[in-house]
This record gives C-alpha cells, structure tokens and sequence, in this order.
C-alpha cells in the first residue's frame, strides 16, 4: 500500500510525496533519544534483538537544549515508556543510517494482533502537536 506523506503548510496538511513501506517490525524500546529518534531492539524472531534507531517518518522534533526541545521528548517518553514493545514500519535509511519509520504503540496491548490493529500512531501525534518537518 502506498502511504502520504503529509507535511504542514499554511496551517494545513496536504498530501505532497508517497512513499512505500520496507518492511514492518516488532522491537522493544531500549530509550528516547531525542523527540523524533528511538533506539530500540529489533524482534527478529527465537529470541534474537537486534539494536537499530529509527527516525520518526514526518517529524522534526527540536533538540533536547532548544525551546520545546524538552517537550516532544518528555511526549514520547510518555506516550512509549522504555521496554514495551511498539510497531516499526520503515520505509528507508537517512544519512546517519536511521531506519525511517513510522511508530505504532499500545502499552496495554495483549499480543501484537491487538497493537498493529488498535495501537496509535505516535508519528501523527506529534505532527499533531506541531512538530511536523517543515
């Protein structure tokens, strides 16, 4: 499937690029490491991890030391506390090979059928909040 990448623009979102997904991941949340990039533990099945970083597809969170930098982290530290298992679905790898991905999390999900189909979507979110790449 084809997916819309939606940036702000005059106060709207407008569809401007698609982009297809790679592939879809389970991972465990090692930590935030800033408001738009996770590291985490990549499921890749009989009990192997595997650590990756992903950039928030979409988002362009300030840095930690910047006005609302310490925000959109605390934001996502509280939205996917450390070791709870999210959703990855990536979609390419920037320059500081970062697996681009949007993220979908449920912290009370029972298994993963219940956190692809009834998670959030954490990418939407902050965009939602006003942290959508310019």
């Amino acid at each position: 499937l084809d997916s819309v990448v939606r940036i702000s623009a005059c106060g709207g979102w407008v569809a401007t690029k698609r982009e297809k997904p790679s592939y879809l991941y389970l991972a465990i949340v090692e930590r935030v490491i800033d408001g738009d990039t996770l590291a985490a533990l990549v499921d890749l099945g009989a009990g192997n991890f595997y650590p990756c970083e992903f950039r928030l597809r979409g988002v362009a969170a300030p840095e930690p030391g910047e006005p609302r930098g310490g925000e959109v982290s605390e934001m996502v530290s509280k939205r996917k506390p450390q070791r709870d298992t999210l959703a990855l679905r990536s979609y390419r790898t920037d320059k500081y090979r970062r697996s681009v991905s949007d993220v979908i999390y449920h912290s009370l999900a029972s298994d993963r059928y219940d956190l692809l189909h009834n998670g959030a979507w954490l990418n939407e979110e902050l965009r939602e909040a006003g942290f959508g790449a310019n």
